[in-house]
Parts: structure tokens; sequence; C-alpha cells
């Protein structure tokens, strides 16, 4: 993969993973052929500002687990409403960090 691209993809996935990760990914991204990146390119990635803002008003119902696609979670959290409001306010501010490590993962799915 040429320089230029793997300077694209930092700016792209800069905001979707933590530095730590996204330096992992981009010393993958070295070794990728560039069709990898037309698929990284063209996956949907879980943004965490908008899990966060999910989390704030519907977490208590579970809809920020759905969108990081924590289903079973989410059925959890709707059943107990966020764990008696708990569990809402936990995940108010780890929900983010969930979002990142979704991304991480999918993306290191793809390029390996």
């Amino acid at each position: 993969m040429t320089e230029e691209n793997i300077m694209s993809a930092q700016s792209w996935l800069k905001g979707f993973v933590t530095k730590y990760q996204l330096n992992t990914i981009l010393a993958y991204l070295k070794n990728v052929p560039d069709q990898k990146l037309m698929l990284l390119q063209s996956m949907s990635l879980k943004s965490p500002l908008a899990c966060t803002i999910i989390a704030l008003f519907f977490g208590w119902l579970g809809f920020d687990r759905f969108a990081v696609g924590d289903g079973g979670l989410g059925v959890l959290k709707f059943l107990t409403l966020g764990g008696c409001f708990i569990w809402a306010f936990i995940d108010l501010f780890l929900i983010g960090d969930r979002a990142k490590e979704k991304n991480y993962q999918e993306i290191l799915r793809i390029i390996s």
C-alpha cells in the first residue's frame, strides 16, 4: 500500500479508534493490498460520539448497546431499565470506548 493511501486511511480512521489502535492498524496496512483499503473505505463504522448521544437520551432503554452491536446486552439493559439507571449512567462514559473497540475488531477482521 502506498504512503499516500496510508495517510488518507489515518486521517479517515482518526475519530473511530484510539491512537494506539490506529498505530497498530497503520502497521498492518503497510503490507496490505490496495483492494483492502477500498473495503475499509466502504465499511460502516460506529461513531463514538453518536453512541454517546444515544446513551445520554436512550441508554436506560439499551439503545446504545444495540447501536454498538451488543444485542444481548441491549435486551438485558432494556428489561432492567438500564440496571435501575445505574448501568445506563456507567455506559454513558464507557460506550464511546466500546464503539472504538468494535470498530477496531471489525477493521482487523477485514485487513487480516
